[in-house]
């Protein structure tokens, strides 16, 4: 009896990859948004030793929506950038081994590849796409896996729109390997960033102001809050001094990404931490606006309270600078310096939890010295309007909306809407004259003394006085002209409104106006009277003028 045994010869898979990535969500607002990494997983073919001469491909990734925005880095002539590819995970010096952007692993035209190659290759940025040049193509050992990270890839994320029925918006990356090797890749479109607004925002009721007092920065001013609209929202600018973030594959929840030397510069490393812009438009002549160095609220992070947001700085130029905390005065406040009634504040985020949605307060309080006879502070109303920062104009929203060795990250469209913040109002006198008639031969004079200037120092005012009929045969309002400090203006029913009879109400815009009607018989032959006109306080729907309702009375409270 014979035995006799086959034997079938193992056949070598080819080497091949599958792409992967974990997409965050990132801000509509950014410009630089860190996209989740991609990761390619590679498997089969039969590994090439140490010292033997590998082949080279070129891995490119393109973004097909939007374009990338990774800092140049070095020669801006060939676009190499912060975006890196790494080769089987490499950490601490294993970071240091990396290729000419230009040329990859040969290193120059015409070489060859030499076993195991360098471990870093940067992405050449072009529009939407990067090209990591010369990586080279060694297949793992048998039953092993070898693995290329993209990272630090940045996106404009403020072009990609939102999702249908109120999904976030996507943004895609399309992997391919190609040049002197080829090699195919499975799963090679992946969603890298998912899109939505990052930021809400709202404000304290308009604060309001008479222009005949003057105001202290202390006052009662507007709160404005910022909240993030996911918890990732807000975000430090990197962990440790110097910087730690050192591990690929970690998600580090910051502003930068990867963080290692290349070229004498630090890929992945951010200029600073979110940052928070209040810009202050259209703020009457006059007065001062003042805000917190510090968010006002509680910030709980880990179980303490803590100052999570500091002001540094107070223009759109120095919005792009390093971090450079301002200090206030005894009050924990900073003046905003204002040109043509326009002036910006920016806080940065210093402390933030990736676990939590936080809203961040700030403090806005005004000053004036009131000097209603030179119209200060002016009669009008302030706006602020609030979004990230930097925006433009701290840079042109076309370069920033690129890759670029020179502009700040990060950066952000301002997506900010203007809303009003304070009111300069006149200080008026409203006068009720309760029976003026021009009927059954009778006639009524009606006069008010502007009296702000007096012997006690006040300063004069001046303003126009408008005649409000109401009753029988009532003509439109009718205005004065202006009524100067120390003198008086004059009507007669007769003159204004023939046939009427009924009351007036005289709305002056100016302190201290004070009134007298007199009515008689058509030359006073006989019967004639004389009563001074009531002072009516402001309604409750008018807060902080005249003469303010108390909100426990009910009623007028009139004077004389």
């Amino acid at each position: 009896m014979g035995f006799a045994s086959t034997a079938s010869a193992q056949v070598t898979p080819p080497f091949t990859c599958s792409a992967e990535a974990v997409p965050p969500t990132v801000r509509a607002e950014g410009l630089t948004e860190l996209v989740g990494d991609i990761v390619l997983r590679c498997t089969g073919g039969t590994e090439i030793p140490d010292g033997g001469v590998v082949p080279v491909a070129n891995f490119q990734v393109f973004l097909g929506n939007t374009t990338v925005t990774s800092r140049i880095l070095g020669n801006v002539t060939n676009n190499a950038s912060e975006a890196l590819l790494l080769v089987d995970e490499p950490t601490d010096n294993e970071l240091l081994s990396q290729a000419n952007p230009l040329f990859g692993c040969p290193g120059a035209a015409g070489a060859t590849c030499t076993a195991p190659g360098p471990r870093v290759y940067q992405g050449l940025v072009t529009g939407n796409s990067l090209t990591f040049i010369g990586v080279p193509v060694n297949p793992p050992a048998t039953n092993q896996t070898r693995v290329y990270r993209i990272t630090n890839v940045r996106a404009n994320a403020s072009v990609i729109g939102g999702g249908v029925a109120g999904t976030p918006g996507q943004i895609q990356a399309f992997i391919s390997i190609t040049g002197p090797t080829s090699i195919p890749v499975n799963n090679p479109v992946q969603i890298v960033g998912f899109v939505q607004p990052g930021l809400s925002t709202t404000s304290t009721a308009v604060r309001g102001i008479r222009q005949c007092v003057s105001v202290a920065r202390t006052a009662p001013g507007v709160t404005l809050s910022f909240t993030e609209n996911f918890a990732t929202a807000f975000k430090v600018r990197v962990i440790g001094d110097p910087p730690s973030q050192v591990t690929p594959g970690t998600i580090f929840n910051t502003e930068s990404g990867l963080t290692i030397p290349v070229g004498g510069q630090t890929a992945g490393l951010a200029d600073f931490g979110t940052r928070l812009r209040a810009s202050f438009a259209n703020i009457p002549d006059g007065l001062n606006v003042w805000v917190s160095v510090r968010n006002v609220n509680n910030t709980i992070i880990n179980g303490t309270a803590i100052t999570a947001a500091q002001l540094t700085a107070v223009s759109d130029a120095a919005s792009t600078g390093a971090f450079s905390p301002i200090s206030g005065d005894s009050n924990g406040l900073a003046q905003v310096p204002l040109t043509g009634g326009a002036g910006v504040a920016i806080w940065e985020v210093t402390a933030a939890s990736e676990l939590a949605l936080e809203t961040l307060e700030f403090a806005v309080r005004f000053a004036a010295t009131s000097d209603p006879g030179n119209n200060i502070p002016a009669i009008g109303t302030g706006t602020v309007s609030m979004s990230y920062a930097p925006v433009p104009p701290a840079f042109n929203l076309g370069p920033g909306s690129s890759a670029s060795s020179t502009l700040p990250i990060p950066r952000f469209v301002d997506t900010g809407v203007a809303r009003n913040l304070v009111v300069v109002n006149a200080c008026r006198t409203n006068l009720l004259f309760p029976f003026v008639t021009n009927q059954a031969g009778f006639d009524t004079g009606l006069a008010i003394a502007n009296t702000s200037q007096d012997p006690f120092g006040t300063t004069p005012q001046s303003g126009v006085c408008t005649w409000n009929y109401f009753g029988a045969n009532a003509p439109d309002p009718i205005d004065t002209a202006p009524v100067a400090g120390g003198t008086v203006t004059v009507a007669l029913a007769s003159t204004d409104a023939p046939n009427f009879q009924g009351y007036v109400i005289a709305v002056c815009n100016f302190e201290f106006a004070h009134g007298f009607a007199f009515v008689s018989d058509v030359g006073a032959r006989n019967l004639a009277m004389g009563y001074l006109a009531l002072v009516m306080p402001e309604t409750s729907g008018v807060p902080r003028q005249g003469l303010p309702l108390n909100p426990n009375t009910f009623g007028e409270v009139l004077g004389q």
